[in-house]
């Protein structure tokens, strides 16, 4: 039940409580059908991420070293994370990095990686 501003402050003075700003009143409820469509977009439901397109082409992108290595993650910054089995082959690796993230940006959805670390792992 929605009572006068007033009676609400009051109540709260009464219970030591802080009074509601005006943006803390309700403003009705929101569509439901707007709110998941809003949802649905932020989080990208439905539409196929990064991380599983690298994982579907893997094979392809990182050719017989794909056994060796593996995606873990892309970081805030946009580069795709690789863990690599050993040093020896990190490095070789660090030397194709601009061909791999060529072939990674042709990838739908991988547009906007801008590097690839390799990391021990």
């Amino acid at each position: 039940m929605k009572l006068p501003r007033s009676i609400e402050d009051a109540v709260a003075d009464f219970r030591g409580l802080p009074r509601a700003n005006e943006h803390e009143w309700d403003k009705g409820a929101a569509n439901m059908a707007s709110l998941v469509e809003v949802l649905i977009e932020k989080y990208k439901i439905g539409q196929e991420r990064p991380e599983q397109t690298i994982m579907a082409h893997w094979r392809e992108i990182m050719g017989e070293n794909a056994s060796r290595c593996a995606p873990e993650r892309i970081d805030t910054q946009g580069r795709l994370v690789v863990l690599v089995a050993n040093p020896i082959l990190r490095r070789e690796l660090a030397f194709s990095r601009r061909p791999l993230v060529q072939k990674l940006r042709r990838l739908k959805g991988c547009e906007s990686l801008t590097d690839i670390e390799f990391r021990a792992g």
